[in-house]
């Protein structure tokens, strides 16, 4: 079965900090567990180009994906959870751009899917 992404197009400052929880859930709206998963988005001008930004759950891009965190943040796998988030330092390095972007998770025995997909455009900032 394919599964198609939902569309979210994500507008942020260079230098500024990037927070934004998700919630996946089913067509029912029951939160679909997440427990040993990961996670990648990768931001590029079109889909052959070079990868410009990068989130991923092994904290090690310029942008993260938390999935093992408390309810209280929203980033509770377990219960749909998880949340990007991009430093103000890590997004001070990017230069503004308009790109694309697609988010997927991958389940314990390699079955990635896509949930969410869309425009990635980091503005210039005017306080720096």
């Amino acid at each position: 079965m394919t599964t198609l992404p939902g569309r979210y197009d994500i507008i942020t400052q260079s230098g500024v900090t990037y927070d934004l929880p998700i919630s996946y859930r089913d067509v029912a709206g029951t939160p679909i567990n997440l427990t040993g998963y990961t996670a990648r988005m990768q931001i590029r001008e079109l889909p052959t180009f070079p990868v410009l930004v990068e989130f991923n759950t092994a904290l090690t891009a310029n942008g993260f994906i938390f999935l093992n965190g408390p309810a209280e943040d929203r980033e509770d796998g377990a219960n749909g959870n998880l949340r990007l988030f991009m430093t103000a330092a890590n997004s001070a390095n990017i230069t503004p751009l308009v790109a694309r972007y697609q988010l997927n998770i991958t389940d314990s025995e390699g079955y990635v899917t896509p949930i969410i997909e869309g425009r990635f455009e980091i503005q210039g900032s005017v306080t720096v």
